[in-house]
């Protein structure tokens, strides 16, 4: 079994301004939506929208994938935070 990797990324339509990180305009691998992609983003196997999340995580466990998540980096969660006005 090989291990596959999924960048996760918000739907370009579900998101009222571009995010803070500099991005590109990606697609979503099961759905097609226009998706932001974070210029700094690991390279991945597929990018998925937010939307297709639980779809593909039933997928890989079905298909008997082990499903194993990077930390994100505090860089990155600053952005978040920065971004939705989190404290």
């Amino acid at each position: 079994m090989t291990d596959k990797r999924v960048l996760i990324c918000y739907r370009v339509a579900d998101l009222a301004e571009a995010p803070p990180a500099s991005s590109i305009v990606a697609q979503c691998a099961a759905c097609g939506a226009a998706v932001w992609m974070a210029l700094s983003s690991p390279d991945a196997d597929e990018i998925i929208c937010m939307h297709c999340l639980p779809q593909s995580l039933s997928r890989d466990k079905a298909e008997g994938r082990p499903l194993e998540f990077e930390k994100p980096t505090d860089e990155q969660l600053k952005e978040l935070r920065d971004y939705y006005n989190i404290k």
